[in-house]
């Protein structure tokens, strides 16, 4: 083993015994705090996260984000379908059904859930369909999705 010294400012220093406190590291049987238990224990932390101190934290964050705004152009959609399948399933399909059928299920879902077409999203682009919900179209060439 190495010793390591370092200078530590007042801030630093207060998150190393917040550790220390929080994780009841004591210096050998006393009650006295150890920052070298919290220091080394900090850096077991980010060495078996593989943190890297050069990367940008806040894409993790970014990717919960984007997740998120993905979920929520999906989830009106899925509603749609559903309702429709529900309307449509009842009896036969003749063209005025299914037009009053889409006109019902856009009533349903602007009641149930309308509320998620005023999130502004900032990570995902999306565009428009013919009945206004959000989608997130990606390049024919691109898509995993494909009939065999």
């Amino acid at each position: 083993m190495t010793v390591v010294s370092t200078r530590l400012s007042p801030k630093e220093l207060d998150y190393l015994t917040g550790i220390a406190s929080e994780n009841k590291m004591r210096k050998g049987g006393s009650d006295e705090l150890s920052l070298g238990k919290a220091l080394n224990e900090l850096v077991r932390w980010c060495h078996l996260n593989r943190i890297d101190i050069n990367s940008n934290h806040n894409a993790v964050n970014d990717d919960i984000k984007k997740m998120i705004e993905q979920i929520h152009v999906a989830i009106p959609h899925l509603m749609y379908l559903t309702r429709l399948q529900t309307v449509l399933l009842s009896d036969g399909i003749p063209e005025e059904k299914i037009t009053r059928s889409r006109a019902q299920t856009l009533d349903y879902i602007n009641k149930t859930c309308g509320d998620l077409q005023n999130i502004n999203y900032d990570l995902v682009r999306f565009s428009m369909n013919d009945i206004g919900l959000k989608t997130l179209p990606v390049n024919k060439d691109k898509t995993l999705w494909k009939l065999p």
